[in-house]
């Protein structure tokens, strides 16, 4: 799935450590500190433009946006398709289709030349597990958006 976008570069000493910051996890237990730095794909770069998930996808990866600004869209009853709302650096998406198995429920485009973090499924899940308060943030978050989904 991920192999698809332009390029990607592994996450570096710099990076890593972003990582552990935005996902609240800086400062724990030094194991999990080892996972947190074992779990991303990669760096994947995103030009303008770019679809990052498409409505629907059975994809189930995380994303954490790491530079640039993405927009996450979903079609109406229409088929138009409807803003929801913008991502910024260090927010995460891509959590609904994580946390309950489902498709998923929009688009997330590029808006300028971006970055994100990009986690599997698997990995990510170990992490949560072990790491409740980032578990209730991915609930937290996913909860809010399915909210604002029904407002379409």
């Amino acid at each position: 799935m991920a192999d698809k976008y332009q390029s990607k570069h592994p996450a570096g000493p710099v990076e890593l450590e972003w990582i552990e910051n935005a996902l609240g996890v800086a400062g724990f237990d030094p194991a999990l500190s080892a996972l947190v730095r074992a779990m991303p794909r990669g760096i994947f770069e995103f030009r303008r433009g770019a679809e990052i998930i498409t409505e629907g996808g059975q994809d189930r990866e995380v994303f954490m946006l790491y530079r640039g600004r993405a927009a996450v869209y979903r079609s109406g009853p229409d088929n138009k398709e409807r803003l929801l709302g913008t991502l910024e650096p260090g927010d995460i998406f891509g959590e609904i289709a994580f946390l309950i198995d489902v498709p998923r429920s929009a688009s997330v485009r590029a808006e300028t030349d971006c970055s994100a973090v990009v986690f599997e499924a698997e990995s990510f899940g170990l992490l949560a597990r072990d790491y409740p308060a980032l578990l209730a943030r991915l609930r937290k978050t996913a909860s809010r958006r399915i909210l604002e989904l029904f407002r379409l």
